[in-house]
C-alpha cells in the first residue's frame, strides 16, 4: 500500500500529497541527468576509441622526427 493513498486521513495527508509530487519530480530530473550524463559517456567512448585523431607524420619510419 502507498504511503500517499487517498484512503489516509491524517494530519498528514496534505503533506503526505505534496511530497509525493515532489518526489516524482525528483525522481523524474534524476532521469534526465542519468540520460545526459549516459550520453556524455558515450560520447566521449566514442571520440576516444572510434574517431582517433590520425598521427602526422611518419614517426616509425624516420629517425630525425624527435620520438626518441
Amino acid at each position: 500500500m502507498d504511503v500517499c493513498s487517498v484512503g489516509v486521513y491524517d494530519s498528514r495527508s496534505v503533506c503526505c500529497s505534496v511530497n509525493c509530487l515532489s518526489t516524482f519530480k525528483i525522481k523524474r530530473m534524476q532521469d534526465v541527468i542519468v540520460y545526459i550524463l549516459l550520453c556524455m559517456a558515450v560520447a566521449f567512448l566514442l571520440k576516444k576509441f572510434v574517431f582517433k585523431k590520425k598521427k602526422k607524420g611518419s614517426c616509425g619510419n624516420d629517425n630525425n622526427c624527435g620520438c626518441g
